[in-house]
């Protein structure tokens, strides 16, 4: 979605970008059930889901640029670093692991 005539893609607009993607919208829309309705099932759903979405927004963070892509994209100025993104999938990964963990727990009243 990004277009040379808009400049440079900062920090700021790199997780409009990022989350614009359908695939990744989908994947925080499916975190939500695991983290409110209690079977299993839903629980397991909103851990893979924010597993996968913390893949795919930290991938530039760990995986070797061996092409040179996302340099050249960099500089090009097409994409800014991900850590806000990474950031907020780490948040909503961490808070499905630990709402589905207090979810099970719980007994059933």
């Amino acid at each position: 979605m990004w277009d040379a005539d808009k400049g440079a893609v900062t920090i700021w607009t790199e997780p409009l970008y990022t989350f614009a993607n359908p695939i990744l919208m989908l994947l925080v829309l499916a975190v939500l059930p695991g983290s409110f309705f209690r079977p299993i099932a839903f629980q397991v759903l909103g851990v893979i889901s924010a597993t996968f979405l913390l893949m795919f927004t930290s991938t530039r963070l760990w995986a070797a640029d061996t092409d040179g892509i996302w340099a050249l994209a960099r500089a090009e100025g097409c994409i800014a670093p991900p850590y806000l993104s990474a950031g907020f999938a780490a948040i909503v990964a961490a808070f499905a692991i630990i709402r589905a963990i207090r979810r099970i727990r719980k007994p059933r009243v």
